[in-house]
């Protein structure tokens, strides 16, 4: 039997191999780092002495890809039920809870303790002009400037597209709202890891691959494609064909260097610092382990026992600062928010300087089909043209993607 390669063991390198796998096929997955996960991962961090995960990643219901892969691992998350999204805004020091409507039709608008205070119903006609845009219409130009921008449009472009809606790709975002809130509840309610996200989908996917059969070299470097062959840092050349391809499913940086026929994409970071609370909470403001801070400093809060983890995209100026700046910015907006004491509890700063894509028109028009590297070479990854952000969903469909119907029907 040939073996099928598949090269990067993040999300849509785990998916692909998986789905090869439950296809019969022999799989050999190589990963560069000494463990799996990529940008989905979690460390035991001796500072604050708990499991955190890199970054946080909010995953929906409206993610069928990602529980595709979930179900056929064994892996498992928390489902919170019924959806419920709460908000704060830090300058006019108000709440309000997004409740998803059950059915297609957005219904919640109609419902004035659903809605940002002070706002109408036809305010929300901004998300049909999202949904609607052409290809080069930024947020900000779709949905113009005012309130609705800073408090609803802005702050979803942001957290969603880690892009500013002056640049953030309209369509894109407007293609995430139709697969959610246009879906009803169940596509919105969120879904956690209690235990982080590589215990919840990183080790049983492993673990199952290689249960399977499916070998995995971990420290196993590509370090160039020649002539039809991957070539890793040990010596190693692992012939492709044709009609037994491989799948390269590495960072955008890292297969516009091995294949540089390939765009240089334009990328945005993300912040992420998490906090051992000296006073554990329960719950957040809203009811909720995780909370939308809106015209604030920290963009999104969540929760996981004694430690609080605040998360900015889009975060140029921010990621640009010493961690212990950033640290008690952060920290002085939650302290007055939860009425912790202000002096800086023990952190953790996570700087991902390449976090995602920027997701601007000229960036979604620069992005690759599965098939646009050399032939018998198949692109997997959140950064290839899958009609989606770069997300766990956008990884992991891309990795299904990827193992296509003719694909399967070529030899062993």
């Amino acid at each position: 039997m040939s073996v099928t390669h598949v090269v990067g063991a993040g999300i849509a390198g785990l998916a692909a191999a998986v789905r090869l796998t439950k296809a019969g096929r022999k799989v050999v997955l190589h990963e560069a780092a000494n463990q799996a996960g990529g940008r989905c991962r979690s460390f035991h961090d001796a500072k604050l002495d708990r499991i955190v995960d890199n970054g946080t990643h909010l995953i929906l219901g409206a993610n069928p890809a990602l529980f595709e892969f979930l179900k056929a691992v064994g892996g498992s998350l928390q489902e919170c039920a019924p959806a419920a999204f709460p908000f704060f805004d830090r300058q006019d020091c108000k709440g309000w809870t997004i409740k998803p409507s059950k059915g297609a039709l957005p219904w919640w608008v109609l419902n004035p303790s659903a809605r940002l205070p002070g706002t109408n119903a036809l305010d929300y006609l901004g998300g049909l002009r999202l949904m609607t845009a052409g290809p080069d219409a930024t947020v900000a130009q779709a949905v113009r400037t005012g309130e609705m921008l800073d408090r609803l449009w802005g702050p979803l472009c942001e957290a969603i597209l880690n892009s500013s809606p002056q640049e953030g790709q309209a369509r894109l975002l407007g293609e995430v709202l139709k697969r959610t809130l246009l879906k009803g509840e169940a596509a919105c309610r969120p879904y956690l890891a209690p235990l982080g996200l590589t215990a919840a989908l990183i080790d049983p996917a492993v673990a199952w691959l290689r249960a399977q059969g499916c070998e995995i070299r971990f420290n196993h470097r590509l370090t160039a494609i020649d002539s039809g062959a991957l070539v890793f840092d040990d010596g190693e050349r692992a012939r492709y064909y044709k009609d037994v391809p491989a799948i390269l499913a590495v960072a955008p940086w890292v297969a516009s260097d091995l294949l540089p026929a390939l765009p240089r994409f334009e990328t945005r970071p993300i912040v992420c610092a998490h906090f051992l609370l000296p006073k554990p909470e329960e719950k957040l403001p809203g009811g909720r382990a995780y909370l939308g801070i809106v015209r604030g400093l920290g963009q999104w809060w969540s929760l996981r026992g004694d430690v609080l983890s605040v998360t900015v995209s889009a975060a140029t100026d921010l990621a640009s600062l010493p961690g212990e700046d950033i640290a008690a910015k952060l920290w002085a907006e939650c302290a007055l928010m939860l009425g912790q004491a202000p002096d800086l509890p023990p952190y953790r700063v996570m700087k991902e300087q390449r976090a995602t894509l920027a997701h601007t028109p000229a960036t979604e028009r620069l992005r690759p089909g599965p098939f646009d590297g050399p032939p018998g070479l198949i692109l997997a990854g959140d950064w290839t043209a899958t009609g989606l952000p770069c997300t766990l969903e956008g990884a992991a469909l891309s990795g299904q993607r990827a193992v296509h119907r003719d694909f399967l029907s070529s030899p062993c």
